[in-house]
């Protein structure tokens, strides 16, 4: 399948209100492979939150919170919103009947497609993250970073030549992190040569082997850039991992929260004219052969 243009840096991707085996195994399973997953919790903040990231992908379980018939003019009513009509939608669900699946896919907008959830968790995953990948979730990125220029909980310090080298923290991901550095401090550090970097991520301090891979100097310091070493142990690839989505999550959480609800009665049919249909592919479009082999995953 030909893959349509994505951003340079992906798109969120977002699960309003998942069902606890999509959240617990789906939405994990991506954050793993280095998705940039969201949760969702409350349908009365959902279109808030999402205005603020045109750009991005929403899975949307149908079976809890609102009647499905509201559900699907809540979706309807994305096409008529500006600000919201970008955002590429899916449907789940384990609980829409055959006519009901229908009117989604044929009345709706949604290159996401259908996702029945009452299939195996591994073919429901598989489906998803082709969907993503077709969509260009990722963009040219491979990894999920931190930004940490508001964060007081993260820093990292290095002991060289028997001086302690205090960083301030621009990023961090699974893969490695970006740090500033007093100018003359910078000297200490040569690309292409390992060190000893502890990072202190909220009450954990994570002690890494890790490269210097780029040194930039700026007008008032200099950004060091860290790749952590091929023989870190996952354990500690994995730690950062979670810390990353932990804060990403919360951070999120604290925009819902903020968020001024829809009070929108979606029980009323929403009047638009016939759309256009999407140019992105749906569900409806992927092979069974392009799946591939949907190997169990442990």
């Amino acid at each position: 399948m030909e893959s349509k243009e994505n951003p340079v840096f992906g798109r969120k991707v977002f699960f309003l209100d998942p069902s606890l085996n999509v959240r617990n195994v789906v939405v994990e399973r991506l954050r793993v492979q280095e998705y940039e997953v969201y949760i969702l919790d409350d349908v009365e903040k959902a279109k808030p939150v999402l205005r603020e990231f045109p750009h991005a992908i929403c899975f949307i379980n149908i079976d809890d919170q609102i009647p499905i018939s509201s559900w699907f003019n809540f979706v309807k009513s994305f096409e008529f919103d500006q600000s919201l009509s970008t955002i590429f939608l899916g449907v789940l669900s384990a609980k829409a009947k055959t006519v009901e699946r229908e009117q989604f896919l044929l009345k709706t907008k949604i290159p996401g497609g259908f996702v029945n959830l009452n299939e195996n968790i591994n073919t429901v995953f598989c489906t998803i993250q082709k969907i993503l990948d077709i969509n260009g979730s990722k963009g040219r990125r491979k990894y999920v970073r931190l930004d940490c220029h508001n964060n007081g909980e993260v820093s990292a310090n290095a002991i060289v030549n028997q001086r302690l080298v205090n960083f301030t923290m621009d990023d961090v991901s699974s893969c490695g992190f970006a740090v500033r550095v007093k100018t003359n401090m910078a000297s200490l550090f040569v690309q292409n040569v390992d060190y000893s970097v502890t990072l202190h991520l909220s009450r954990n301090d994570i002690v890494v082997k890790a490269t210097v891979f780029a040194i930039k100097p700026n007008q008032d310091d200099v950004t060091i850039v860290f790749i952590l070493s091929e023989k870190t142990p996952p354990a500690i690839n994995e730690e950062i991992r979670k810390y990353v989505f932990r804060v990403l999550q919360s951070n999120m959480d604290a925009k819902q929260a903020g968020s001024i609800g829809d009070k929108t009665d979606y029980s009323n049919e929403i009047k638009i004219p016939e759309a256009k249909k999407s140019e992105l592919l749906s569900i409806d479009d992927i092979k069974f052969e392009d799946l591939g082999d949907l190997e169990e995953i442990k």
